[in-house]
């Protein structure tokens, strides 16, 4: 979804990485745009250099918080890029200088995806009980597509679209070659990947286009026919047949006046992440639900709300009780502090020699903000003892756990006391800055 609107956006102001404000002619702002903490937001624009970019982040009061700043003047890099949100913002300001021939601008949430309009493609779902009505919109960066029975998914309550069937439009831009066979009118791209082939042997795929006949590639590599289709290389053919075009150049200009729409079947399904939070009303009795898309839609609701809610609490305390017997090397949250942030548990390892009074690395903990708890067990030389608190000769000999958060390194210590070949374990429990 675009989350730029062009119809609120403001010409000829100045917003810097300071936050400062000023005319300037040159510039062209977003009104403010609503995104989450630490949330991957990307910018991509139709032209393919030459541009200026700032990406200004502000907190839920709308306080400037940091700015953002890319310059892609004489270079040849693509219109795009990418920043995480700070831990507190909550609106960013998305900005382009306007003088560089930049094309249409995008904002959109996680990696950076092909240019669409503002809130470009949507699904309305209705739910209705007489004159109760209440409307959900979900936007979309591409629409739903189908080939008869492969169609592309929409689920609501998991907020995830499944897409079974991939899009191209074929404009011209794209690098076509002339065919190596006999075939006269046949060219050829490689503009296409993932795409499923139901017959090999005639090298058949699962397509729909707006323009050609679908061909076995084999008939379309050696004859003059009108045709397209994709081989086992997911090369894409057409054969243009006898209508006049025996050129690239001829088909780049007929692609560019007549662009080509083509479906086609993936080979491994998409899984995309959507916006459902405004989530369906549910009237008592009866609710009824549709759509006003071309799009088939299939609910499962229950009225029982007390019985939804105890299952989901059973499954959070189920999964907190499995993480609270969990000790692993990855990170894992384990249950909530006093200020009710996660608490986070990571098990670190090490069996190299340990020098007397030497400051050693143990292993990384990134994010530390509170240390809970640090606890270890360190294995003598010869392997017959786990120790957590050791003496010679009557005198304690104290190993020090250290948590650096300005190189996010947990550190270990030993006082008066080598270890040839110990193995060291480690257990810390913390909360994290980026919550």
């Amino acid at each position: 979804m675009n989350l730029f609107n062009k119809a609120t956006e403001v010409v000829g102001e100045l917003i810097d990485t300071s936050g400062n404000t000023a005319v300037n002619a040159n510039f062209t702002h977003s009104d403010y745009i609503q995104v989450n903490k630490n949330e991957v937001v990307s910018v991509v624009f139709t032209k393919k250099s030459n541009a200026q970019i700032v990406i200004i982040e502000y907190d839920i009061n709308k306080n400037f918080i940091k700015g953002n700043f890319y310059d892609f003047r004489n270079t040849n890099a693509d219109n795009k890029y990418t920043i995480t949100t700070t831990n507190t913002t909550a609106f960013i300001i998305a900005e382009y200088r306007n003088d560089l021939n930049m094309g249409n601008m995008k904002v959109c949430k996680g990696s950076v995806k092909p240019y669409s309009p503002y809130n470009f493609g949507t699904v309305e779902v209705i739910s209705k009980n007489g004159s109760n009505t209440s409307s959900n919109i979900v936007y979309l960066d591409e629409p739903l597509c189908s080939i008869g029975d492969i169609r592309d998914e929409l689920d609501y309550s998991k907020e995830k679209i499944t897409r079974r069937c991939g899009k191209i439009i074929l404009n011209g831009t794209e690098s076509w070659q002339k065919h190596g066979s006999t075939a006269n009118n046949v060219f050829y791209c490689t503009a296409i990947s993932n795409i499923k082939h139901v017959n090999s042997n005639d090298v058949i795929a699962n397509i729909l286009n707006t323009h050609f006949e679908v061909k076995a590639v084999n008939n379309i590599a050696s004859n003059n026919i009108i045709g397209v289709g994709i081989d086992t290389q997911n090369a894409l053919l057409i054969g243009t047949g006898l209508n006049g075009i025996s050129t690239i150049e001829q088909l780049k200009a007929q692609l560019t006046s007549n662009p080509v729409t083509l479906i086609y079947e993936l080979a491994t399904p998409v899984i995309e992440n959507i916006d459902c939070s405004n989530k369906i009303v549910q009237y008592d009795e009866q609710t009824t639900v549709y759509n006003r898309d071309e799009a088939e839609i299939e609910v499962s609701l229950t009225n029982n709300k007390a019985i939804s809610e105890v299952n989901e609490d059973m499954q959070n305390i189920e999964e907190k009780q499995s993480n609270m017997s969990n000790y692993s090397v990855e990170e894992q949250k384990i249950g909530t502090w006093i200020d009710e942030k996660p608490i986070y548990r990571k098990v670190l390892t090490y069996d190299k020699a340990i020098n007397a009074d030497t400051l050693f690395k143990i292993g990384k903990v990134n994010n530390v903000e509170k240390v809970i708890s640090m606890n270890y067990v360190i294995r003598n030389t010869n392997g017959s003892q786990w120790i957590n608190n050791y003496a010679n000769n009557g005198q304690l000999k104290p190993f020090t756990l250290i948590m650096q958060t300005v190189d996010d390194y947990l550190y270990g210590l030993s006082s008066n006391e080598s270890w040839g070949a110990p193995f060291l374990i480690v257990t810390i429990e913390y909360t994290k800055t980026t919550d």
